[in-house]
């Protein structure tokens, strides 16, 4: 039996998101090649993956069965890639993941490949856009090589390679008459706020600072789950979100909302598994974060993409 390694990573994504849409974003793709993903390997397996319904994907009972096997094929299928370069010398490529919790250009992913496609073999990254705590808990398991999070990992089996801190601002809707953000916390909690969805978010965990002791009095609107969903409804005016603020500051230059002060700031680092920070891959990437970055804080311009960009599709 021959197994596609694409079927599998949209098997696994939907498998973790229980939702088309959202897996097919984080693999850059559609729904719709998702979904022929997942056909063409319940065909192949002979077996039913998913029910499908109104409120998404759910496991068969199939489904959760295979499921850790076919993260043990990709883990397998990385190390085999890893195994080879350091054997065939040059001409190899080293292949990692990379999990992204913000727009690539904010995180100067273009200036990491092209600094790694230098390296001798080249490394090949593919992308893959998820949130800080996803991002976390995916290579803590062995579904991602590494990937950036924002926040403190309390993770044992993480190492981390800090990059500095991020400013935090809180955006409100362009139309909202508010210009100061108030200093009483009753008063900010009384806003009507888009909360950060999921319970080990970062930027949740920062909302009782913010808030103080009315934190648990806040006015919550809605709960979603990433930047990206509290900066279009934000946008929408439906409230009041908490964004990094470079990723919030587009929005605000075409006056789609407002950024108020004061700002907060929280750490901003890469994290890989410890007992993986000697691998060739692992130590490759690490360089290649550290040069690029500091490219930035010298100022140098912009590199232009390497021939290898390769984005998981």
């Amino acid at each position: 039996m021959n197994l596609n390694f694409n079927q599998l990573r949209s098997f696994l994504l939907v498998a973790e998101e229980g939702n088309l849409t959202r897996a097919a974003a984080r693999r850059h793709s559609t729904p719709s090649a998702v979904t022929a993903h997942l056909q063409q390997l319940e065909a192949r397996l002979g077996v039913v993956l998913f029910e499908r319904g109104h409120s998404g994907m759910r496991l068969t009972e199939a489904g959760e069965h295979l499921l850790p096997a076919a993260r043990r094929v990709l883990a397998a299928a990385r190390e085999l890639a890893d195994a080879a370069a350091t054997l065939t010398g040059d001409n190899a490529t080293r292949s990692i993941s990379l999990g992204l919790n913000a727009p690539p250009e904010h995180l100067h992913v273009g200036r990491i490949m092209t600094v790694g496609a230098r390296g001798t073999p080249p490394l090949v990254i593919h992308l893959e856009s998820s949130m800080s705590e996803r991002i976390i808990a995916d290579v803590a398991a062995g579904r991602l090589d590494a990937g950036f999070a924002y926040g403190a990992v309390e993770e044992p089996a993480l190492a981390r390679e800090p990059l500095g801190q991020r400013r935090l601002r809180i955006a409100a809707p362009a139309g909202y008459p508010i210009e100061h953000f108030p200093d009483d916390p009753a008063e900010r909690a009384a806003l009507p706020w888009i909360w950060p969805g999921v319970a080990g978010c970062p930027f949740r965990r920062l909302m009782p600072e913010i808030l103080g002791a009315s934190a648990a009095d806040a006015n919550i609107i809605n709960r979603v789950d990433g930047e990206e969903s509290i900066r279009a409804l934000v946008r929408a005016g439906m409230g009041f979100g908490l964004l990094e603020e470079r990723y919030a500051q587009e929005a605000a230059d075409d006056g789609g909302l407002k950024l108020l002060a004061p700002a907060w700031e929280i750490p901003l680092g890469l994290v890989y598994r410890a007992d993986r920070a000697a691998e060739p891959g692992i130590a490759a990437l690490r360089a290649a974060v550290r040069e690029a970055w500091q490219q930035v804080s010298e100022g140098e311009d912009e590199a232009r993409a390497p021939a290898s960009w390769q984005i998981r599709a």
